[in-house]
């Protein structure tokens, strides 16, 4: 069972890359309020926006979107 969410995931992949909400707006065409709403656990993007973000933090899609797949190098969240 995951105890993990998107928001978790995505806040702990762009403080990985050292990136500020505004970077990773900028990187992935994300809107910085989208971005804050899903670190903040108020929003689930869609799959399209949860690609370009995850393409700009360079982790997999499935991971960021739902913790499956291949964690990437030092997540210490839930285990595959």
């Amino acid at each position: 069972m995951r105890t993990t969410g998107i928001h978790e995931r995505l806040f702990w992949a762009r403080e990985r890359a050292q990136l500020t909400v505004r970077a990773l707006s900028a990187m992935s065409s994300v809107s910085t309020t989208t971005i804050v709403d899903t670190e903040h656990g108020r929003r689930v993007p869609g799959a399209d926006t949860l690609e370009r973000l995850a393409v700009a933090l360079h982790v997999e899609p499935c991971w960021l979107a739902y913790g499956d797949g291949k964690n990437p190098e030092g997540w210490k969240g839930d285990e595959s």
